[in-house]
């Protein structure tokens, strides 16, 4: 074989390892995804437009969250609480939650009158107050939460307490936005149908979280989602194709 065509095999020969590495190096970060586990589409979907917090960064807990309910609370709200704590424990991965007496980074406070909920919201909302909020603070870079403050009005009675405890921790956990898509089936952040009252009345009272909700919530504190990921980034290393 002549020099001209040796050296025109070496370099196909190596043409052929590059394309071969960059096609595993690809291949590897394509099937790296941030989502480990199974998931429904609609799941994905509901994450996707509730979790980046003005559509652009995941912001969550990197550290256990030690839950501290303030004094003032009745016995069917610290249950309700405790209720949510064990519901949690299996979904987040390697985020421990817990129930502790004092010093917690989520602390939630039952208020007694709609006038001392009002002082505490003051400034936080623009128009009004809703019947429940959760104020976060974030590290100095806002990477990270570092600690949470749940507030319930006075004014969330009766069987819709429970949704609004509920959907207060969503925002405490991650969920930064709502949704506007309609779902046929309950959620926290989004619009739902319910095949009748006695479903509704039943689902707003309950502890316990929906498919929807712990599904997004598995994505979320997936041991593979990073602390901190713009929303771009995000959608590179995830599947929406499932």
């Amino acid at each position: 074989m002549k020099r001209s065509g040796l050296l025109m095999v070496l370099v196909v020969a190596v043409a052929l390892v590059l394309t071969g590495l960059r096609f595993f190096l690809f291949a590897k970060k394509e099937v790296a995804h941030y989502t480990s586990k199974p998931y429904q589409r609609d799941e994905m979907k509901y994450f996707l437009e509730i979790a980046p917090e003005n559509g652009k960064v995941i912001i969550k807990w990197n550290k256990d969250i030690k839950v501290q309910i303030l004094p003032g609370a009745s016995p069917k709200d610290s249950a309700h609480v405790k209720a949510i704590i064990q519901e949690l424990i299996p979904i987040l991965g390697k985020i421990k939650i817990s129930l502790v007496p004092a010093n917690g980074n989520l602390t939630v406070n039952f208020v007694k009158s709609e006038e001392e909920y009002k002082k505490m919201a003051n400034g936080i909302f623009d128009e009004g107050s809703p019947k429940g909020y959760a104020q976060p603070d974030f590290n100095k870079f806002r990477t990270r939460i570092e600690s949470v403050a749940i507030v319930i009005s006075p004014l969330a009675m009766g069987v819709v307490r429970g949704e609004v405890i509920r959907h207060e921790f969503g925002h405490a956990l991650g969920f930064w936005e709502h949704s506007k898509s309609f779902y046929n089936e309950p959620n926290l952040m989004g619009r739902k149908s319910f095949k009748d009252i006695e479903s509704a009345m039943k689902w707003r009272d309950s502890p316990h979280f929906t498919r929807l909700d712990k599904g997004a919530l598995a994505i979320l504190y997936n041991d593979n989602m990073p602390v901190a990921i713009s929303h771009a980034e995000l959608m590179k290393g995830i599947d929406t194709t499932k």
